[in-house]
């Protein structure tokens, strides 16, 4: 096991980014799970179930897959996703489309999305494959992935 720390807190892009380009070099188009560090999700049996779900459907299908929270109040402090049509069903697992994401809201936009029942808050958590990060990162971060395969490249290496 290796890690990877960030000395200087940036954002997600380019941790995401990182260790994208990392796993690609050692280990080719691999599913890769994103996971925050401070969620307490229980059971436990059922999110090891969904997350199984999501490597398996990413794994065939390439899709980038991201976990919801059904809201339990209006948050203010959190991003939000607008639930789309069902696209797979993996016994009790649901798979639904993004139809947008949407970042934190004010109270009265917040109250709006939790009575439509359409939306929910976005975990921060994904699972994908590394083709599909990548092409995603290249489109709409391209001078991350130059200046990171830099960084990559020269791992291991003496500078």
């Amino acid at each position: 096991m290796e890690i990877i720390g960030e000395p200087e807190r940036k954002d997600t892009a380019a941790a995401v980014c990182f260790g994208t380009l990392v796993a690609m070099k050692r280990f080719g188009n691999p599913v890769i799970v994103i996971l925050t560090a401070d969620h307490l999700i229980e059971p436990v049996e059922k999110f090891q179930q969904t997350l199984i779900s999501a490597v398996k459907e990413a794994r065939k299908t390439g899709a980038l897959y991201t976990f919801g929270i059904k809201p339990t109040h209006p948050a203010t402090g959190y991003g939000y996703l607008e639930v789309g049509e069902k696209t797979a069903s993996d016994h009790s697992i649901e798979h639904f489309h993004v139809v947008s994401f949407k970042e934190k809201p004010n109270a009265e936009v917040a109250s709006q999305y939790l009575e439509s029942g359409r939306y929910l808050w976005n975990s921060g958590m994904f699972v994908w494959t590394v083709d599909a990060i990548f092409s995603e990162l290249t489109l709409h971060i391209p001078k991350h992935v130059e200046h990171l395969t830099k960084a990559v490249e020269k791992m291991g290496k003496d500078q």
